[in-house]
């Protein structure tokens, strides 16, 4: 939104290349900003503002900066919160399942030992 917000459309047809190509609907400027966010085509996001005017630069690095410094690690510590549930719930199951299993192979072998019906 913010990317709508700062590259709108002008009335000069050459300075809207940067909406044009990245930031002309919601989903095409949250596709770019992500782009951005991931740093694998930073420069093809980021070129043709820069070529327009060198304080857009300004607004490229600090999205860069906040979203990779903040907003990527939070989102790698919401995914390694779930993921630790997910494995110490493993492990408790697998805990469990030894633990019956090793009851029921005492269990065999007690019978087996005393010759009874158990």
């Amino acid at each position: 939104m913010i990317g709508m917000l700062l590259f709108a459309k002008t009335e000069d047809p050459k300075k809207n290349e940067e909406w044009r190509l990245h930031f002309r609907d919601m989903p095409s400027s949250l596709t770019s900003l992500l782009v951005l966010l991931t740093t694998a085509n930073n420069p093809d996001v980021m070129i043709p503002a820069y070529s327009l005017n060198r304080a857009y630069s300004i607004f490229f690095v600090a999205f860069s900066v906040i979203g990779t410094y903040c907003l990527m690690n939070l989102l790698t510590a919401i995914i390694y919160n779930q993921f630790r549930g997910y494995l110490l719930m493993s492990v408790q199951t697998s805990i469990i399942r030894r633990r019956l299993g090793i009851r029921a192979a005492f269990h065999v072998l007690t019978c087996q030992g005393a010759q009874q019906g158990c």
